[in-house]
């Protein structure tokens, strides 16, 4: 079922295999498309119940944004070698959910997603990725990862509110991926001294932000530096008037 009026898709599978693909948006495209989304009056509703992507490639050019040098350019996006394989997919409003089987692809920037499982949920009221493991030539995340919070406005306005439950165990992080997704970095003195370095750690806490439990958080792999830790914090996001117990 395809309601492009309603913005209703229902679709039992979805299989693309050996496609190529573009999008370009010029300025009068950017602002045809902000009319349109300013006048509909349907949320989308989504349920795909398969999804097989293979040997997929991808360029999306923004021409009203200039092209950046370094890291991914977001306006200017090229994918490669692009796979996925899915499930039990669905959107409604703001509410997006389901199961990652497989993930990878190129960009090129040079950042590279090697795989990516997960079962995904994000709401109004939480985030949560359990049974992840995300891997790169640098990165390895695993594990789960469990965010709530009253709404969507509160994360800013009082972040105190939003709770973590967060178990991340034999985890590595590679600054080059994070330089390449976030270049502006490059000028945090941290990152420039340690470009290449990849940071070892396990992290296991729960509880709301101005009341963190910390069983488990220890990190390894900048120079010499390294950190073992637990017990609990409190009054974050303040962290000047924060309170650390730390065994």
């Amino acid at each position: 079922t395809i309601d492009l009026e309603k913005q209703r898709i229902i679709l039992n599978s979805l299989e693309l295999d050996r496609t190529n693909g573009q999008l370009a948006f010029t300025k009068s495209a950017e602002k045809a498309t902000k009319s349109v989304e300013s006048s509909t009056g349907f949320p989308w509703e989504i349920a795909i119940n398969t999804i097989s992507i293979t040997n997929f490639n991808f360029e999306f050019d923004n021409d009203n944004a200039a092209k950046t040098q370094k890291g991914i350019d977001y306006n200017h996006l090229k994918l490669s070698d692009l796979y996925f394989k899915g499930k039990s997919f669905a959107i409604n409003g703001n509410n997006y959910s389901g199961t990652i089987n497989s993930f990878g692809f190129q960009e090129k920037s040079g950042f590279q997603l090697d795989a990516l499982t997960t079962e995904f949920k994000y709401t109004d009221k939480e985030i949560s990725l359990k049974k992840l493991y995300l891997k790169t030539p640098q990165t390895t995340l695993q594990n789960s990862v469990l965010v709530t919070y009253p709404s969507i406005e509160s994360i800013l306005k009082n972040p105190e509110n939003v709770t973590i439950n967060a178990d991340l165990e034999d985890n590595k992080l590679g600054f080059k991926d994070i330089l390449l997704l976030v270049p502006q970095l490059e000028s945090n003195v941290i990152f420039k001294n340690n470009a290449i370095t990849i940071v070892n750690f396990n992290a296991k806490l729960n509880g709301k932000l101005n009341n963190l439990k910390i069983e488990t958080f220890n990190v390894a792999g900048i120079g010499n530096t390294k950190v073992d830790v637990e017990g609990t914090i409190i009054g974050l996001p303040d962290f000047e008037k924060s309170i650390f117990n730390f065994n």
